[in-house]
């Protein structure tokens, strides 16, 4: 087995180990919504997220280029 390989089923491993220790999902999240915020042990949608300009963000300049990337 190749160690990406390796590496990768170690991943899967730690993630099932890790998801033992977060608590149940109340509810079903809606993957509609354009935003999300951690609220009292879950994600939950936000119905009118706040928006700004790309231009309003300072110091973020590879943030802001990787975003305009992948959109």
């Amino acid at each position: 087995m190749g160690s990406r390989k390796k590496l990768v089923k170690r991943l899967h491993g730690l993630i099932d180990r890790l998801e033992t220790l977060l608590p149940a999902s109340k509810t079903g999240v809606d993957w509609s919504y354009r935003a999300y915020q951690w609220r009292d042990g879950c994600l939950q949608s936000v119905v009118q997220p706040h928006r700004c300009a790309l231009d309003d963000l300072l110091c973020m300049e590879q943030q802001k280029t990787e975003v305009l990337r992948t959109a």
